[in-house]
């Protein structure tokens, strides 16, 4: 987004400031750089790091500890556990995609 001169206002910096922290998002989205997968579990991004070739593996066992609570367990687990995301975005998006649509059509009529 800030790199070719649009405000990330579509959620980015909602989503990646609740898990990172507002200023390591900050940073991160004013200058991205590759992140490691060490870099993003230090910072709370991912949960684990799993050796190279080895996600699908873990995927599947998570999935299948996952599935063996009762399906009202796991909805309303899933749902108690994003609450504080989707508040955010309810809260923050709306205002910041009027950021970004605005900086959107500046960089548009500026290039005419």
């Amino acid at each position: 987004h800030f790199a070719v001169g649009v405000a990330p206002g579509d959620g980015v910096f909602t989503t990646w400031s609740y898990r990172a922290g507002p200023g390591r998002a900050e940073a991160f989205l004013l200058n991205p750089q590759p992140l490691t997968a060490r870099i993003a579990h230090e910072w709370g991004v991912v949960a684990e790091v799993v050796p190279n070739g080895k996600a699908l593996s873990r995927a599947r066992e998570l999935g299948e500890l996952y599935l063996k609570a009762p399906e009202v367990t796991r909805r309303n687990t899933r749902v108690h556990f994003i609450q504080p995301l989707k508040e955010r975005i309810v809260r923050e998006v709306g205002y910041g995609l009027s950021l970004e649509g605005a900086s959107s059509a500046d960089l548009v009529k500026s290039k005419k």
